[in-house]
């Protein structure tokens, strides 16, 4: 079984070294390297060029820079294995990691793998455990315990399987689709995008707790930049009004506006009250949930 494993790099050389030689010390052989340079200006194309000159495995490809969408798109289209699994290029993964997933994949033949993972902030790291138990989860089960908290769960505001696209493994032939129609204007959400859609698209799902992914949160990085608030609020709106028509088959709708809101208050920096944010989405909220940030 080929794992293509794509990395999109874009101006991170104090950390682009240490993910791949994690990537090329892996346990598990069988993988191909995608290295999406997108358009960086700083050291990264060299650092990259220096690893895909010892290791025939790498693919580097230099590309303008268009954003992250962009990037892993482009990945995609050049990837020859059956399985995806995206790694940003300021994290790292563990020599056993692609392993435990390819293991998973063995004992269940299942469209997507997900794993819980280690987050390193201001040199703490923490371990992000699932929401849901481990296990086998067939379609039956997706829709009775998966779906219906999905993208909210039924507690303080949280997603019931995180937004990110790394650190998982999908099945090309059913993410392409996903991955190729995301707008390349969107910017903040554009994993939440791909991510929600192919889960309730799956037929099978697999879910472990080998934390063997670890997630560098850069104060940096920790949110984009971030416009007007009015502007914002247009942006939420067209992402989530996208995410609407990729999710068929369920009813998300309160899911949604539950993320909605939560998005608006995290990207104005809670500049809108409740009221505001209700009326300027049109949404109704239940009274016993709580959420913010």
């Amino acid at each position: 079984m080929k794992i293509s494993i794509i990395i999109p790099v874009y101006n991170i050389s104090s950390y682009i070294y240490q993910c791949l030689e994690s990537v090329i010390n892996q346990t598990y052989k069988n993988i191909e390297i995608i290295i999406v340079d997108d358009g960086s200006t700083d050291f990264s194309g060299v650092i990259c060029s220096s690893f895909a000159k010892k290791d025939k495995r790498i693919k580097l490809i230099r590309k303008q820079n268009e954003g992250l969408a962009e990037a892993r798109k482009t990945g995609i289209k050049s990837s020859t294995g059956e399985y995806i699994f995206n790694l940003d290029g300021d994290d790292w993964i563990s020599k056993e990691c692609i392993k435990d997933f390819v293991d998973s994949i063995e004992e269940n033949d299942t469209d997507i793998v997900i794993n819980s993972f280690y987050k390193e902030f201001v040199g703490e790291i923490h371990h992000v455990k699932n929401h849901f138990q481990e296990g086998f989860y067939d379609e039956n089960k997706i829709k009775k315990i998966i779906l219906p908290e999905l993208i909210s769960s039924k507690n303080y505001f949280s997603h019931g399987i995180s937004t990110y696209l790394w650190g998982k493994l999908f099945k090309k032939d059913l993410l392409i689709g996903h991955q190729l129609s995301v707008p390349s204007e969107f910017s903040v959400g554009e994993d939440a995008v791909v991510t929600f859609p192919y889960i309730a698209d799956c037929k099978s799902l697999t879910i472990i707790d080998k934390p063997n992914y670890f997630y560098r949160q850069r104060a940096q990085s920790m949110l984009k930049t971030i416009n007007k608030n009015k502007q914002e609020l247009k942006y939420i709106e067209s992402l989530t009004n996208y995410l609407s028509s990729r999710l068929t088959g369920f009813d998300f709708n309160q899911q949604i506006s539950e993320y909605k809101y939560n998005l608006a208050m995290i990207r104005t920096g809670c500049f809108f009250n409740n009221r505001n944010l209700f009326d300027t989405f049109e949404i109704e909220f239940p009274t016993n949930k709580n959420i913010g940030i």
